[in-house]
């Protein structure tokens, strides 16, 4: 057990240190922690893995909903693709510019909060990386429906450049 928990503070980045383990939060208290590092081996218990300051932080959120339309979103992209550059017209040329901007969004999202945390950079970069996500995402955004509103659309544009 104690092994398992040094893997999964290694997996999540966390230093692997025994004090840091207690202050973690793998364990709701210290009593807890002590409880699951002198468990037999082989033998299986509950620990809660989010203490009371992060679950309420998390209530607000429902991840849940949000992953569900991350993976709508990325099966609509199958069927809207191909369909804005069989027959191209302007509503699925703003289809095809949203749904793409929203899925890469995502995904460098992921990344950003992922790879770039206050453990390993403090406070403020986090922050601005994230903002940075933000920033990029809208001028991509803005970037493709002015080429959709000004040009000839992001279907046709691809239609175009195979016939090259």
């Amino acid at each position: 057990m104690a092994t398992y928990v040094f893997l999964r503070g290694f997996q999540r980045g966390a230093c692997l240190s025994p004090k840091a383990l207690f202050r973690s939060s793998y364990f709701a208290s210290p009593v807890s922690a002590a409880r699951a590092l002198a468990l037999p081996l082989g033998s299986t218990q509950t620990i809660s893995t989010t203490t009371r300051t992060n679950a309420a932080a998390h209530a607000s959120h429902n991840h849940s909903t949000h992953w569900t339309i991350e993976k709508a979103i990325s099966a609509a992209l199958v069927g809207v693709v191909p369909l804005a550059i069989a027959v191209p017209n302007p509503a699925l040329d703003y289809a095809v510019a949203l749904s793409l901007t929203l899925h890469s969004h995502w995904g460098i999202e992921a990344v950003v909060v992922d790879y770039i945390r206050e453990s390993m950079f403090g406070k403020v970069i986090p922050k601005i990386a994230v903002f940075g996500v933000y920033l990029v995402s809208s001028l991509t955004l803005g970037g493709l429906f002015y080429f959709n509103y000004t040009d000839v659309g992001i279907g046709q544009a691809i239609r175009m450049f195979w016939a090259l």
